[in-house]
């Protein structure tokens, strides 16, 4: 990721992963969260550890599939993954949904971080073969992890991802 990067994160949830993207030099970020009660709870997160003045907005949105949302989704919008913008980044921990979405992205974002959920139907196979030929894929093991997620890193060209 570069300083100034736009970034989509699709499964804002707690607002962990959105404080590391800040922190990393997001210029700005967009986030996708479906479980309406999540949304609060990520935005304290990211108030609490970030030191500045986030460019976030967070959108209260299923995008793709709703597979394993965490709470009540009934009132979240649907948005399919062709509509996502043009962002640099899209990062994916969207429970089971990860695979329709690199599927049926209308654009190619520079990089793509996918957390996989081999147990919803997106192992890291799944996830590579749905990145094809158009990026390059790198596999990092979460640790400590025991239920074999990994997060797979597809780039267009060889810049470095550092988080």
């Amino acid at each position: 990721m570069s300083d100034g990067d736009r970034v989509e994160i699709v499964g804002f949830g707690r607002g962990v992963s959105t404080t590391h993207i800040l922190r990393a030099g997001a210029g700005t970020v967009t986030g996708y969260e479906g479980a309406a009660n999540m949304i609060s709870k990520g935005k304290k997160t990211v108030e609490r550890n970030y030191d500045g003045t986030p460019s976030l907005d967070v959108r209260h949105a299923v995008v793709g599939e709703s597979i394993d949302v965490y709470g009540d989704h009934s009132n979240a919008q649907s948005v399919h993954p062709s509509k996502l913008s043009d962002a640099d980044v899209l990062v994916l921990d969207c429970e089971g949904a990860e695979i329709s979405i690199v599927d049926n992205l209308g654009t190619q974002p520079q990089t793509i971080l996918c957390e996989s959920h081999p147990s919803k139907g997106a192992p890291v196979s799944k996830i590579t073969s749905a990145m094809g030929d158009r990026y390059t894929t790198t596999v990092r093991k979460q640790k400590p992890r025991t239920d074999s997620k990994s997060v797979v890193i597809g780039q267009i060209d060889d810049s470095s991802v550092a988080f």
